[in-house]
């Protein structure tokens, strides 16, 4: 998921708390991180959760898992 952050916001490095709108995210961009984490995450999702340690906890909760698991 960092990965997948990094390379849509252009950026070499993210912590797993930097927020992902913080760092230049916008809607685009999160419908462009969405498909490459995983399809069932939902734009309001991200709005939801903006770190990757948040969404990754959300995505557990809901499905039982991470993403790549």
């Amino acid at each position: 998921m960092l990965d997948a952050w990094c390379d849509v916001l252009g950026v070499e490095h993210l912590d797993g708390h930097d927020n992902f709108f913080e760092i230049g995210g916008d809607s685009m961009k999160a419908i462009r991180s969405m498909v490459r984490i995983d399809r069932r995450l939902r734009v309001s999702d991200i709005y939801e959760h903006p770190t990757v340690t948040a969404l990754a906890d959300h995505l557990t909760d809901r499905y039982g898992e991470q993403p790549g698991s």
